[in-house]
């Protein structure tokens, strides 16, 4: 490779994601390494990356994400409890699992993913609704 264009940097975003996924399983530091935002330029790619602990009273199978760790930390300030995390529901025939919450949002704060994996944003009266009836 010469230089990095869109697709090099998307394929090599996606084969370190497929790294991640591995290392993730096997590590023995019990760590959950996910890769963030990225940046590229013609010569050199950028990614955030973070390592968190598995979250406790969580599913060992939810990662421990910036907007899940977020939703343990205020999970009673929402009149929620922390095993909502990983809880499956149904919006608009679509089946979402909650991942989290993002606490600077302040109309759609909540996270919830597909089950390809992409993070779609709900607001709190959706949420209630779903997993608190």
């Amino acid at each position: 490779m010469k230089s990095i264009d869109k697709p090099a940097a998307q394929l090599i975003r996606k084969e370190l994601d497929q790294l991640l996924a591995e290392f993730n399983k096997t590590n023995k530091h019990n760590l959950t390494v996910t890769l963030g935002k990225g940046s590229f330029d013609r010569h050199c790619i950028n990614f955030q990356l973070s390592a968190a602990v598995p979250i406790d009273g969580v599913s060992a199978d939810i990662p421990a994400t910036k907007a899940a760790i977020d939703f343990a930390r205020h999970a009673d300030l929402l009149d929620m409890k922390v095993s909502d995390l990983g809880r499956k529901f149904d919006c608009n025939g679509i089946t979402f699992t909650f991942a989290g919450y993002k606490p600077r949002a302040t109309k759609k704060p909540f996270v919830a993913t597909d089950p390809t994996g992409a993070e779609f944003i709900f607001p709190k009266s959706i949420i209630k609704q779903k997993l608190c009836a």
